[in-house]
């Protein structure tokens, strides 16, 4: 494909600052590709001198594949083709000294930070907790997330004193104590650094001589910020994204960067990118119908030189079985006449509780289907502590299984013995785990936090020994002599979560025995070689979850940014799903709302239906109990995709008409009027 005259203007503008509005399905990611290429080949910068920054390792990955086809793997690899996250880690791992942390300084994953929140906002909620408990986790974890993608500093939060402001103040604290960070540290505490050392944002902004940003709508303000420092002493970048597509507000994204960029840089050139190759005619126009309702910085509308393709279809259900039986009827129906893949088919919703319905009448009809995605097994937290213990067994240097489990089960092992250790071990430049067993260490602590430290490195010692002698099957008696299982009956969760977890558990062991046991004909692996392989499997169930199965799709609106299906079916259109019952109290949510709709309309190529029910009875017992027959509003996106094209049907009709501006306006209104009445099928072909 060659680029048009918009790409080629995006790709050889390279004296300053540049925004590419790249409408859904233009060629963004080609744009990049080629620009890096175009920097290298025809401006002569060092690869080594090119930042390329998106928000997904998948999109880098990418990136980089189609990078290295066009200038070589040696040179590929010179490029710094990263997420922000992954930039923010390179940033803190080279400055981790000003950054007050040690060199082998952890990363807390999600489970951890939710286990850790959870037990200090229990402290400063103490009468609400129980009650409430998942709305104050949500809105705790929600306040630390946007101080940190807000830039906020900790001085600023103090200043706040409000119960919100300790946890946050405590949970960093925690996250000090055991010499880690979370994921959002990674980009507000280099952020920071930079902000704060003026020798060390000319040392990083030299390092890169063009930066390249994708997706840029998504971005918060602390990686805008950082974007900003970057790019402080050559002020020259490019940077990718859609205003349209800008739904993810709830976890810090500013749409306003957008506007931020021309206000900041007075230079900006704009290019804006707008012919789709992704989708018909018919499709893109009702998606430009439906954002036009929308607010915008820049005006812009994609079109299409396919083919004007299929009618967009509008269904009216009566409820969701009735939704899903004439879903997997059309899928079976598109099938047969045109013997296409499961996989060329998507259901898409708004939240992840609508998929239980289509699951199961897909399921009843025998058509593949996977819902897109859901949490990884890898992503269990008895699972992750289950292999933590392996991996420390098998590596005492490792400081993040250590600090996850050190107090799984719990032994007592606080925050306060945490701090000492960490202190410690960074006073004598040794590794945490050598550092529990010193004298001097274990002096500094009372006699019940000696045993707990004493007994924990003794069972580690004690399976390492065990396991150079040969004793591999000791790995079978290792939930027992942690009491993982009273620890899970201590958390309160039914007897069916309790076994649930604890087989989850014994897969892991099942899966360590067979590899060390050599079964199935393959060679018997060591107890390292076995646990390195397990951390394969779990580092690659994240690509296999992104490789195409061939099966029909079910995901939420929010999971299908970035994919593209021939047929798409965007289900559950009434007010209180889509926009959602959450997002009706400002206009600002209703427009993000608006451009979920737009995002699930430009995922189709080929054909698109979309459906609402009339109520929301469903098969599902625990929704019947409390939803059974209740009346639903279709949404109003429906309307204004009809109104809106009723408008531009009557400009059309009276656009050459010999009649004078007067007339023409009156006709307009009264065929307006007429064709209003009708408002509710008018844009569509009814069922």
């Amino acid at each position: 494909m060659k680029l048009n005259q918009a790409q080629l203007e995006a790709v050889q503008y390279v004296d300053g600052p540049c925004f590419v509005l790249a409408g859904a399905g233009s060629g963004k990611t080609r744009v990049i590709t080629i620009k890096i290429e175009y920097l290298i080949k025809n401006i002569g910068l060092l690869p080594k001198q090119i930042l390329a920054v998106t928000f997904t390792n998948k999109a880098a990955k990418e990136m980089q594949e189609r990078i290295e086809t066009n200038i070589g793997k040696e040179r590929a690899e010179q490029l710094t083709i990263c997420t922000f996250h992954s930039l923010g880690l390179e940033i803190l791992k080279k400055e981790y000294i000003r950054a007050d942390l040690k060199a082998s300084f952890t990363l807390f994953d999600t489970h951890d930070q939710l286990k850790l929140i959870d037990e200090i906002a229990s402290q400063y909620f103490p009468r609400d907790y129980s009650e409430n408990r998942k709305e104050l986790l949500e809105n705790c974890c929600e306040y630390i997330s946007n101080i940190k993608s807000s830039l906020i500093t900790l001085e600023e939060v103090q200043a706040q004193n409000t119960n919100l402001a300790k946890v946050f103040i405590e949970y960093q604290a925690y996250l000090k104590a055991c010499n880690a960070v979370d994921m959002d540290d990674l980009i507000y505490k280099s952020t920071l650094l930079l902000k704060n050392n003026e020798d060390l944002r000319q040392k990083w902004s030299l390092r890169f001589a063009y930066i390249l940003v994708d997706e840029y709508q998504d971005t918060n303000v602390s990686q805008y910020q950082l974007l900003k420092m970057l790019s402080s002493y050559y002020k020259k970048f490019t940077v990718v994204g859609d205003d349209d597509q800008a739904i993810y507000s709830w976890r810090g994204a500013d749409s306003k960067n957008i506007e931020n960029l021309s206000n900041d840089f007075k230079d900006l050139k704009v290019i804006k990118l707008e012919q789709n190759y992704r989708s018909s005619q018919n499709i893109l126009e009702l998606a430009n119908l439906l954002i036009e309702n929308n607010d915008h910085i820049y005006e812009k509308a994609i079109y299409s030189e396919l083919e004007q393709g299929e009618d967009i279809l509008l269904v009216e259900c009566m409820d969701s079985e009735d939704e899903a039986r004439y879903i997997a009827y059309k899928i079976i129906e598109r099938r047969m006449l045109e013997h296409c893949k499961w996989s060329s088919f998507a259901i898409l919703f708004r939240s992840n509780s609508q998929a239980s319905i289509f699951e199961k009448i897909l399921h009843g009809s025998n058509i593949p289907n996977i819902v897109y995605g859901g949490e990884s097994f890898f992503d269990r937290a008895e699972v992750k502590d289950i292999i933590a213990y392996l991996k420390l067994i098998a590596n005492t240097h490792d400081e993040m299984s250590l600090m996850r489990i050190i107090n799984i089960p719990r032994r007592g092992i606080g925050k306060e013995t945490l701090t000492k250790l960490t202190d410690f071990s960074k006073r004598y430049a040794k590794g945490s785990f050598e550092c529990a067993m010193h004298t001097k260490f274990l002096s500094m602590l009372g006699p019940n936090e000696q045993k707990a430290i004493q007994e924990f490195c003794a069972l580690i010692i004690k399976y390492q020994q065990a396991i150079a002698k040969g004793h591999k099957d000791i790995i079978t008696n290792l939930i027992t002599d942690i009491n993982y299982s009273q620890y899970l009956q201590s958390s309160k969760l039914s007897d069916k979560a309790i076994k649930f977890k604890l087989n989850n558990i014994q897969t892991v062991i099942k899966w360590m025995f067979e590899l060390m046991q050599g079964q199935n004909g393959q060679k018997a692996l060591s107890f390292k070689d076995a646990v390195n392989k397990i951390c394969m499997r779990q580092m690659l169930s994240k690509i296999d979850g992104e490789e195409e199965v061939n099966a029909v799709q079910l995901m939420t609106l929010h999971s299908s940014k970035g994919l593209e299906f021939p047929y798409v079916f965007l289900v559950g259109l009434e007010e209180g799903s889509l926009p959602h019952k959450k997002s009706l109290s400002t206009d600002a949510q209703i427009q993000e709302e608006r451009r979920l709709a737009y995002v699930g309309i430009t995922r189709a190529q080929k054909s698109l239906v979309i459906s609402y029910r009339l109520n929301n009875k469903t098969v599902n017992p625990i929704l019947t109990a409390f939803d059974k027959g209740v009346k639903l509003k279709k949404s109003r996106f429906l309307d204004e995709i009809s109104y809106y094209k009723a408008v531009k049907k009557l400009k059309s009709q009276y656009k050459n008409a010999n009649l004078s501006t007067e007339h023409k306006q009156k006709l307009a209104s009264s065929a307006l009027d007429e064709l209003l009445k009708s408002v509710g099928s008018a844009a569509f072909e009814g069922r």
